[in-house]
């Protein structure tokens, strides 16, 4: 285990704690022995008890976990020990006063829930009023929380899964939460709608650092409705429907500057694609956002989108304004601390970005193998990097290089670019190829954002057998959009598959996000098994790349891979650029934060000048910090005045 930045604190650290565990806590010999050991480390070791001996009787409960879930006995294997104990000391990482704060990259496959979870567990048994845990997927966080909450409540732990949760009870212990939910219920909790979910001493987890760093935007204005300009503007649309003229028109000269938005809304709306943009969640009949990963997100808010809803269920629209801007380095770096454990701490840039605006430390945390006497871990192998020009060659490639693995003893999943090209794969060409019985026997399965919104059951299924055989003796070839390209486990069981080469990964398409491209490829050889993978490109998505080149000419596999790292640069490169772009906006950011935190609360009080608070939000970016922090004085002497 290394720090990324070879620090010598770390390196001592780790000395130190080699000499500390030596030989593992639980011992697993005979049933009566492990049976005594568990029930010896699962008493209390009291108040005045050293770090291990706690973490000890952890250990103790989670064996007994293993049996509930797994039906034997396994033990926290010895890398996600010594990475619990390095966090736990992660103070003497930091030469400030203070610090303490340190993200891990742990590979995928290796085990980061678990250790998340004895993390958690550790600092309440240790104190620590609240512990809240940041995973920013919510399949996986569900995943999660169903798996581990049997574990807190057996250590009597109150814990709670808040991603859907308006508030949370102040005696809740452990909460799971997304970014959004988090970030929704500080807003509530400033208002005093709800507890506040960072208390004082608060803890914060993070799974993967994309909860840190925001791809989009690194702030967020949170909107709330004008009641007066919602109810013109459906006035208006519906009289445009019966009428004919403009919206415009119906709207009148006063509010021609609502009518403009709402004409751009609409422009914006006719760019949107199905599948890749928003899905369309038919159960309960609403058009829902898409995130750049293929998540829905469901209480996300565009205009466009409350048009979308309007066109498609006649759903009213509602006419939010901007009056609190959120900057969530600002919001997280509230807790006391924060741990960290991804899968990819992703490029230079995004490390630095990590490292400056969270003030911790980067830690790489071998795999497990790897660390083993006599063992390595094997990476996936390359079996080709192939570029299409046209759409009908591309789709062709894909269903071929399939079937050709299927049909060599491997279960086969399919990453592409968002539903729509999923089901343009399965219809038109597997199913073209292999029959429509296909779909029945579950020899080809589908995994969309449209499946996760309207049956997780069924979500959760289709990855569960996706590395089975189906009811025809094949394994199952499973596409995906991007929502099944994240911590999933396409779980092998069978050894034959192994000998095979192991699950066939094929991707699509390569991601611009390195970190995203490094989830992709951690769903073929996990924990001990073999992988392999390929790539089958569209030429139209990399106009300006010339991939040729990026071709050395020598054995086909280093070609293959420099195609890939020829891409992930480039993307690197715009990541780069981004990142340094929006420097001076998140130190705007944090300024508007603070100052939201005082003003936003007293909103609905008589004097509270909208207009003037929401110019405000929406033009901070050309604004001063003096200009920002004068505009919120006036505000607030309005209040006062009155």
């Amino acid at each position: 285990m290394e720090a990324l930045n070879t620090s010598t604190q770390a390196r001592a650290l780790l000395t130190d704690l080699r000499e500390l565990y030596t030989e593992p806590i639980v011992t697993l010999d005979s049933t009566e022995g492990m049976e005594a050991q568990l029930e010896a480390l699962k008493a209390h070791p009291g108040k005045g008890c050293t770090d291990f001996e706690l973490l000890s009787m952890i250990t103790a409960y989670v064996v007994e976990n293993m049996v509930e879930r797994l039906g034997s006995h396994f033990m926290p294997h010895h890398t996600q020990i010594l990475t619990i104990l390095l966090f736990l000391e992660s103070n003497r990482l930091h030469p400030k006063e203070g610090g303490g704060n340190v993200v891990a990259e742990v590979g995928t496959g290796e085990g980061k829930s678990l250790i998340i979870s004895m993390l958690a567990a550790f600092h309440v048994l240790r104190g620590c009023p609240r512990v809240n845990v940041l995973v920013d997927n919510i399949s996986l966080l569900e995943r999660d929380f169903s798996t581990f909450e049997p574990l807190f409540q057996a250590m009597g732990i109150k814990s709670c899964s808040a991603a859907n949760k308006a508030s949370v009870e102040a005696d809740m212990q452990v909460c799971y939460h997304t970014a959004h939910s988090l970030e929704v219920q500080y807003l509530k909790g400033l208002t005093g709608e709800s507890e506040h979910p960072i208390t004082e001493n608060a803890v914060l987890i993070v799974d993967e650092v994309d909860g840190l760093i925001v791809d989009e935007d690194v702030n967020r204005s949170y909107v709330y409705e004008d009641k007066k300009a919602s109810d013109l503007l459906n006035q208006g649309l519906e009289r445009t429907r019966r009428g004919g003229k403009s919206l415009r028109y119906h709207l009148g000269k006063k509010h021609a500057a609502l009518a403009e938005s709402v004409e751009q809304a609409q422009a914006e709306m006719k760019e949107k694609v199905n599948g890749q943009d928003y899905t369309i969640d038919s159960k309960v009949k609403k058009c829902k956002m898409l995130d750049r990963f293929g998540r829905p997100r469901d209480s996300a808010y565009e205009l466009w989108l409350e048009l979308l809803n309007n066109q498609q269920f006649k759903t009213p629209v509602r006419y939010l304004s901007p009056q609190f801007l959120l900057s969530r380095p600002y919001v997280l770096k509230k807790h006391s601390k924060i741990i960290g454990l991804s899968g990819s701490l992703g490029n230079e840039a995004e490390q630095d970005f990590v490292k400056s605006t969270y003030e911790c430390e980067l830690l790489h945390v071998p795999a497990f193998l790897d660390c083993c006497r006599g063992q390595k871990k094997e990476r996936p192998t390359c079996r080709g990097v192939f570029k299409e020009e046209t759409e009908e060659a591309y789709f062709q490639r894909l269903s071929k290089l399939a079937i050709e693995y299927r049909d060599r003893g491997v279960p086969v999943v399919i990453i592409m670019k968002n539903d729509d090209m999923v089901s343009q794969l399965v219809t038109k060409h597997l199913c073209t190829e292999l029959g429509e019985e296909a779909l029945e026997s579950k020899e080809v399965n589908t995994i969309s954002s449209a499946l996760f919104s309207e049956n997780r059951s069924k979500f959760k299924d289709v990855i569960d057998n996706a590395a089975r055989l189906s009811t025809t003796g094949k394994y199952r070839i499973t596409c995906t959009s991007p929502i099944g390209g994240r911590g999933q486990d396409y779980r092998v069981l069978d050894d034959a598959v192994d000998v095979n080469g192991g699950l066939m990964l094929i991707v699509g398409f390569i991601p611009e996000s390195e970190r995203e491209y490094v989830q992709f490829l951690g769903r073929t050889g996990r924990q001990d098994k073999k992988g392999q993978f390929a790539a089958v490109l569209l030429a139209n998505d990399y106009v300006g790349l010339d991939l040729a080149q990026a071709s050395s000419g020598e054995d086909s596999t280093e070609s293959d891979l420099r195609i890939i790292r020829r891409i992930l640069a480039d993307g690197n490169e715009r990541t780069k650029e981004t990142l340094r772009a929006q420097s001076e906006v998140l130190r705007k950011g944090q300024v508007v934060n603070e100052v939201c935190e005082r003003v936003f609360p007293k909103r609905e009080e008589p004097g509270f000048d909208t207009e003037q608070w929401v110019d405000m939000i929406r033009n901070y970016r050309d604004l001063t910090n003096e200009s920002i922090l004068s505009r919120a004085m006036k505000v607030e002497d309005g209040i006062t005045r009155r």
